[in-house]
């Protein structure tokens, strides 16, 4: 087999080469836009993390209803923890 896969492949190096080039460019793309994804993820976490404590803050110096906060964190903690993953 492997006999087989070198005559397929002498003589071809021009198809390697633009294959290997190929493979490393879209290998490059991926961790370039995984590395942005990240930056992304993490200030929505901090965005998130903030809300959270001023709805705390709210909860313990206003008169603001509490159940209004109170529901608002429910919907927020969770989102927080999904994107702590």
């Amino acid at each position: 087999m492997l006999n087989g896969v070198k005559t397929i492949l002498l003589g071809h190096e021009d198809t390697i080469k633009a294959f290997a080039d190929a493979f490393y460019s879209e290998v490059k793309q991926l961790q370039t836009s995984k590395a942005s994804n990240k930056i992304s993820v993490q200030k929505d976490l901090l965005k998130i993390e903030t809300f959270i404590k001023r709805c705390v803050d709210l909860l313990l110096h206003s008169d603001t209803p509490m159940d209004s906060i109170h529901s608002t964190l429910k919907e927020l903690e969770p989102l927080k923890r999904r994107m702590k993953r």
